[in-house]
């Protein structure tokens, strides 16, 4: 089963990515439950099978885009195969224009400002003397659409999901909430949050022999790599913000990648520092779309 959360962003400190998203998710269940009760349900959440997308923009998301970076990459596997010739430079040549083609991405929507800042003296309470340093902010479209979209194996959870989503969009998502970073609106329906998405249930996969594209960011791991064969990315790296722990960065590839998915997850690993505990979450969220599209009603191709 897949739910689909509809909403408007202003501003954050964070990207939403997949990894990220969850972490929200599981602050704000210690947040609103008992330390032990807490870790049940986040680990309820994994037993589940829980996988979440990126946030991206609904447009983003169009069926044309999906199917053409779908036939892109069988086009680049085709161009790659060509390569099968005596030349050794004709190899070279062949390898070297497939290689460099750009990588399938959805772009995420925000565009990133720098604003000098100040340090405050947590003893006085007054801007430290002499220390400043930049700060960068990430400010989306209040008029573009935005979607999450959650796949459960168990729809039991979904009403503790909706709970947690509607805190994160009383509290803020992501850091330095007190700024003003992290305000977001969510678009209900019914009163809900989560919506239960048949039709995106028609073009998701959890496991394929094809490929899909891929709308959560993946931390590349190695029992990921292992797993599941990406067809076409990029990488890029994330540095994590944790005002009570500090976490290492790690590598992701971004939402759109193209995978042959065989094991999407989710997967998850505890970072602990003394008594601080961070969960690092990473999963696959495969869509198909065959080369003759999708229906014009589709979900990822909606606009509201």
């Amino acid at each position: 089963m897949i739910y689909q959360a509809r909403l408007r962003i202003k501003s954050m400190k964070v990207k939403p990515i997949s990894p990220v998203v969850f972490g929200n998710i599981a602050k704000t269940i210690f947040d609103i439950m008992p330390e032990g009760e807490a870790r049940q349900q986040i680990y309820k959440l994994i037993e589940c099978k829980t996988l979440i997308s990126d946030i991206l923009p609904v447009d983003a998301l169009a069926k044309e885009k999906i199917v053409s970076m779908i036939n892109e990459a069988e086009e680049n596997n085709e161009f790659a195969g060509a390569a099968d010739t005596d030349s050794l430079r004709e190899k070279k040549h062949i390898h070297r224009a497939w290689r460099y083609r750009p990588a399938p991405v959805i772009k995420e929507g925000f565009i990133e400002t720098v604003r000098r800042r100040t340090m405050v003296d947590r003893e006085s309470g007054k801007a430290a003397e002499k220390i400043l340093f930049n700060d960068t902010e990430k400010w989306f479209d209040r008029d573009t659409l935005y979607s999450l979209y959650i796949a459960v194996q168990d729809e039991k959870i979904i009403p503790l999901l909706d709970l947690v989503l509607r805190v994160i969009e009383q509290t803020g998502f992501g850091t330095d909430n007190s700024t003003g970073a992290g305000q977001l609106e969510f678009i209900r329906e019914n009163g809900r949050v989560l919506v239960r998405d048949q039709k995106m249930e028609e073009m998701f996969v959890r496991s394929s022999s094809d490929t899909c594209v891929n709308i959560a960011s993946t931390i590349l791991t190695e029992e990921v790599i292992k797993e599941n064969v990406f067809v076409r990315y990029c990488v890029e790296r994330y540095d994590s913000r944790n005002p009570r722990l500090t976490k290492p960065p790690y590598f992701y590839l971004p939402a759109g990648n193209l995978v042959i998915p065989r094991d999407s997850g989710p997967f998850i690993a505890e970072y602990r520092v003394r008594e601080k505990t961070a969960f690092i979450y990473n999963c696959i969220f495969p869509v198909r779309a065959g080369k003759e599209g999708m229906s014009c009603d589709s979900p990822i191709s909606r606009c509201i």
